[in-house]
């Protein structure tokens, strides 16, 4: 018990900062990918704020549980994290949390607003291909040209062009007698005339209403105004119609929608089935309130609780768990070349799904009615336990989402009554309103390694919260440091420290910091554990490198290397030197296996010889990288009780 108590206190100061008025700096040692020169993030609570840059080359704040944050860097990015907690009056730690919340939220507005822009450009280019007979279809689309939760009933292939989608060759008795229950609550026409609706609402949709969308003003205490994108309008509108057909025709769900629990222990109990048949009554109540909804994604939510409602009535039929799949479409999957090298922890992440499958139904089955969160954890435990239990196959990872969301491209079907003059003039009048939007936000938040990155950031925020308006310095900031010394013991000035580690340093020089801890890496935790179960110098010698290490598997997304550097700063260029000729060696074969690769071993031998250039003069990035470690296995293996 005093050992699980030590372990506590040593590694969950992430989660939990020493003081109730305190927050914490947090500096991430360099890693192989994203943020590869280290990087800087705070803590409020269980919430941790750090900036990163994307691919439009601006830089944006994020928002992340702690816990995900430190498994995501410490864990799988296999990074040590230095974390530092400074003391704070309340007053202090209330502004500065309110100025990083109101931060994000106003530039996820304001990000959020160009996402759209880009999804309209493609679905208007869209129309105009249809417009000119030049569209080709391709499951592989962009987001915005794929309609959500329609491939739990259809495929593409069901959709003709302009004529109702082809009838089941079964229709589902289930569905059947829903549709009877509409009609007598509705009218034996309701479902014809909504269909009659969603035609005409689409037919008549423009493609302008970003016209009186006024630029959005850059203040964090006055959030851009919603627009309803043009794309999101058309995409409802066509799911709307789709849902209600799958009514009309009693639809039922595809046979690749859902999925069965193998566990012998699998059969429903007396209290489940109660359950079940209350959660059954509910969706029934949820499709007759859907369908006369005025929210506008109410075909969605409609498709999810019909698929849902055909999961229920089958494992009710069965009496064993059946569920829909909700695994999300864009989600990593692994290969099942790449899952062969990964048995351990693939076996140790089914593991971990079973525990969390049984924990999940446990709690389902423990609440006295039926609670949707509920079934909805334990059909997301569920299907991350089936898709992991599977054999040795392509493995879809990390994809499960709380509804499901199965999706399919766009069909040449409904389309707006728009002519090509009108649709190139949208066109054009989204470019100019798009590049009014990127002026705006190119100064503020164009990415730049040495003024604009992710520790200046966090400083400007800081500053932002805590400095009063007096004399703005010579960026235009308003900046006042004695104030901002009074608040947390001193001022870290961002146009000096823009580098992380020297920014962490000077917050512990500067700061009221209270205190301060290392989290070692995973692969740093398992050599202190094997120094004391095995012979250290043998353990050593053996942990060097990749051919003969315990402790490391072949990963394809790290770059090729022999020798690790981070633990052995005197033999570091040497083995720094060895590195670099084997990521060599690598980009001359993978030379020769472009052809048959898509040049795949060509890009990771230079990244290895990138990745090696540092350390020959004793710096080190690559550490290494578990992309499968078992979140639980990791905490119980270490005695911490079951995180859930």
């Amino acid at each position: 018990m005093l050992a699980r108590a030590v372990f506590w206190l040593l590694f969950s100061g992430l989660y939990y900062p020493a003081y109730a008025d305190s927050f914490a700096f947090i500096y991430i040692e360099p890693g192989e990918g994203d943020s590869s020169g280290g990087h800087a993030a705070v803590q409020f609570g269980d919430k941790v704020y750090h900036f990163q840059h994307d691919s439009t080359g601006l830089i944006r704040l994020k928002r992340q549980n702690a816990t995900e944050f430190q498994f995501g860097y410490q864990y799988l990015q296999n990074r040590p994290l230095h974390v530092s907690h400074i003391a704070l009056r309340s007053e202090t730690y209330i502004r500065l949390i309110e100025q990083f919340k109101t931060t994000f939220w106003a530039q996820q507005r304001q990000f959020e607003q160009l996402d759209q822009l880009s999804n309209d450009r493609w679905l208007l280019q869209y129309l105009l291909r249809i417009k000119r007979h030049q569209v080709q279809t391709d499951p592989q689309t962009d987001d915005a040209m794929r309609l959500k939760g329609v491939g739990l009933f259809f495929n593409i292939n069901d959709i003709p062009p302009s004529d109702a989608p082809y009838p089941p060759a079964k229709p589902s008795p289930s569905l059947t007698q829903l549709r009877k229950d509409i009609g007598q609550h509705y009218g034996e026409q309701y479902l014809q005339q909504r269909l009659a609706d969603m035609n005409t609402a689409i037919h008549r949709l423009t493609a302008d209403n970003w016209q009186t969308t006024h630029v959005p003003l850059l203040s964090t205490d006055k959030f851009p105004q919603v627009r309803y994108a043009f794309n999101e309008a058309y995409r409802n509108l066509v799911t709307d119609a789709l849902a209600i057909y799958v009514l009309q025709q009693a639809r039922p769900l595809r046979s690749d929608a859902w999925v069965t629990i193998p566990l012998a222990e699998s059969r429903l109990n007396a209290k489940e089935t109660a359950l079940l048949d209350s959660m059954r009554q509910h969706l029934h109540r949820s499709v007759l309130a859907l369908l006369h909804s005025d929210r506008p994604d109410w075909g969605y939510a409609l498709l999810v609780n019909l698929a849902r409602l055909a999961a229920v009535e089958r494992t009710l039929e069965t009496r064993h768990w059946v569920f829909v799949d909700d695994f999300s479409d864009q989600g990593e999957t692994i290969d099942a070349p790449h899952t062969a090298h990964q048995l351990s922890q693939i076996k140790a992440l089914t593991i971990d799904a079973q525990h969390n499958l049984l924990l999940a139904r446990r709690q389902f089955s423990a609440d006295q009615h039926y609670a949707e969160s509920r079934y909805s954890s334990f059909e997301m435990a569920a299907n991350r336990y089936i898709e992991l239990s599977q054999g040795q196959r392509p493995i879809r990872l990390n994809a499960e989402a709380p509804l499901p969301s199965k999706s399919i491209e766009l069909p040449l079907w409904l389309i707006p009554e728009l002519s090509e003059r009108q649709i190139s003039a949208a066109l054009l009048q989204l470019d100019h309103y798009h590049q009014q939007l990127l002026a705006e936000l190119q100064p503020p938040y164009a990415y730049n390694l040495v003024s604009k990155n992710c520790v200046t950031e966090l400083f400007r925020t800081i500053h932002q919260a805590l400095a009063l308006p007096l004399e703005p310095d010579s960026q235009g900031l308003p900046v006042n440091p004695a104030n901002i010394i009074k608040q947390l013991g001193g001022y870290v000035d961002e146009n000096t420290y823009f580098i992380p580690v020297l920014a962490y340093h000077a917050v512990n020089d500067s700061y009221r910091v209270t205190g301060k801890q290392t989290l070692l890496s995973f692969r740093q935790q398992r050599l202190l554990q094997q120094d004391h179960e095995e012979n250290p110098l043998l353990a050593s010698l053996r942990e060097t490198n990749t051919l003969s290490s315990t402790l490391y598997g072949y990963n394809p997304k790290d770059a090729f290397f022999i020798f690790f550097t981070d633990n052995y700063w005197l033999l570091r260029p040497l083995f720094g030197a060895i590195n670099a000729s084997a990521g060599a060696g690598q980009t001359l074969s993978g030379l020769a296996t472009l052809p048959f690769d898509g040049g795949k071993s060509l890009a990771s031998g230079i990244s290895g010889m990138l990745m090696s250039l540092p350390e020959l003069v004793f710096v080190n990035i690559r550490k290494g990288s578990y992309p499968y470690l078992s979140y639980r296995q990791f905490f119980n293996e270490n005695g911490i009780n079951d995180l859930k």
